[in-house]
């Protein structure tokens, strides 16, 4: 397991590291602005400038963390290009929107305290934002937690489900805010099974960028704020979920079919 708790710390450090270069590049240029050098100055400059840091620190923590885990060997980029038979890259997209829109819904009616909504919805306002939470975090999130640890962690236990609970689990900690951690751990065993079920990344990386993507334009635009909490008493909740559920199985039964009727390997 030592790739796997080697890329969960060097995940952690990266994102800590990745702030700091972030505080450098954009508070050190403003300080020569400041009246007088102190402490709430600098504080204040800190927090007007939050946003960009934590975007930018987003952006150069992914980035040296895929060129770190390249060096070191333990990924290739042509691990997120194995090909895929193009209908199962295709039908990727409306299963994993189908599976995020049921767990949506389930995050909402359990109603856990949302700590970074607020920052989040800032960082909609810039494109680099969009680079960060919908393209680059999703690749280094399934590079990590689905090509590497489940690999590891299928070999070590010989048992694929166990390798996607512990991935799933601990890409559910990682998220550390309370209303994302229970949608992030049903979203990594999905992303595990598709993993495992394709036997590429490729597809578990495209769904993940859907649903960041549909994330972030959501929280720019509140397409699904109605300013309602979602209830299971409420029966157009019950009609909604009901259908993408619905959606959602017949894709991933299709999947499956394709797969065991291709001799491919199953969970």
């Amino acid at each position: 397991m030592k790739r796997s708790i080697i890329s969960f710390l060097l995940f952690l450090v990266m994102q800590i590291i990745g702030t700091g270069i972030a505080i450098l590049f954009v508070i050190m240029p403003k300080m020569s602005q400041l009246e007088t050098l102190s402490i709430q100055n600098i504080q204040s400059l800190y927090s007007d400038n939050m946003i960009s840091i934590t975007v930018w620190g987003l952006i150069i923590s992914s980035i040296m963390t895929f060129l770190i885990l390249w060096a070191l060997k333990y990924v290739k980029p042509n691990d997120l290009t194995r090909q895929v038979p193009c209908k199962i890259l295709l039908i990727s997209i409306p299963m994993v929107f189908s599976v995020m829109m049921v767990l949506n819904i389930f995050n909402t009616v359990i109603q856990l305290p949302d700590l970074m909504a607020e920052q989040f919805k800032a960082m909609t306002g810039s494109i680099w934002g969009f680079v960060a939470i919908a393209i680059l975090a999703p690749i280094m999130e399934e590079v990590i937690f689905r090509k590497i640890m489940i690999d590891e962690f299928k070999q070590s236990t010989k048992k694929a489900w166990i390798a996607i609970l512990i991935s799933s689990i601990l890409f559910g900690i990682v998220h550390l805010n309370p209303a994302q951690i229970p949608f992030a751990f049903l979203a990594g065993i999905f992303f595990g099974w598709m993993y495992i079920q394709t036997g590429s990344i490729l597809p578990s990386v495209v769904g993940h960028i859907v649903n960041n993507s549909f994330a972030f334009l959501d929280m720019k635009f509140g397409w699904t704020d109605s300013g309602e909490q979602a209830s299971l008493s409420d029966p157009t909740t019950i009609v909604t979920a009901t259908a993408f559920a619905i959606i959602a199985a017949a894709l991933i039964y299709f999947t499956v079919k394709y797969y065991k009727n291709n001799n491919q390997e199953q969970l």
